[in-house]
């Protein structure tokens, strides 16, 4: 049995297809309780999901306490983020809290320096890619899911690249939630398209 969490209703972005961008103001922000994902690791979980549908879980104001949580009961955990909005220090304390092989960071970043905020609006590059590098530094299980865009079709090769030479996983994800054949989003190539240019 696996877990899948939403620590909270935080984040500093608003990507265009977001429901927090979409529904703005319609919706509280709101945290998970420490109590709460307390309870959902005594149930043992083979895997701990914290996700991001409504909000980033690294924007948890107990998020230091809540991988000390994970530590408490030697749980396996994905956190899913888009990285932005958090120092190098704090990523540092966040890595060594739990210092195990359980945990996989999972950072979805759309793009390359220049293309990636195109849709994540307000995202820091330095900082998030700086938190990734940090984490592979570090012996952490740190995986770049990269999802296909319009606007950063033509990085793919250059962001695997990048992941290779940082010791950083690499992850290609297409999306099927596009608004037709005139989503300024959708990017031109299929999804096998791109799977066998990666593996060419």
């Amino acid at each position: 049995m696996n877990a899948h969490l939403e620590l909270t209703r935080r984040c500093l972005l608003a990507c265009p297809k977001c429901p927090r961008t979409i529904m703005r103001g319609q919706y509280d922000i709101c945290d998970l309780s420490l109590q709460h994902i307390s309870q959902v690791c005594t149930l043992n979980p083979k895997m701990l999901y914290m996700l991001g549908n409504y909000g980033d879980p690294i924007y948890h104001p107990q998020m230091q306490e809540i991988i000390m949580i994970m530590k408490h009961y030697d749980q396996a955990y994905t956190l899913a983020t888009a990285g932005t909005g958090r120092k190098l220090d704090w990523w540092s304390d966040l890595y060594n809290g739990y210092d195990n092989k359980k945990g996989r960071y999972v950072f979805v970043v759309d793009g390359i320096e220049h293309s990636a905020p195109i849709y994540r609006v307000g995202m820091n590059w330095e900082e998030t890619f700086g938190a990734m590098t940090l984490g592979a530094k570090l012996g952490k299980n740190i995986v770049w899911e990269y999802i296909i865009m319009k606007h950063n079709e033509d990085d793919v090769m250059i962001a695997k690249e990048m992941a290779s030479d940082h010791g950083i996983k690499f992850k290609l994800e297409y999306s099927q939630k596009w608004d037709g054949e005139d989503d300024p989003y959708k990017p031109r190539m299929t999804y096998e398209e791109y799977k066998n240019l990666l593996t060419a």
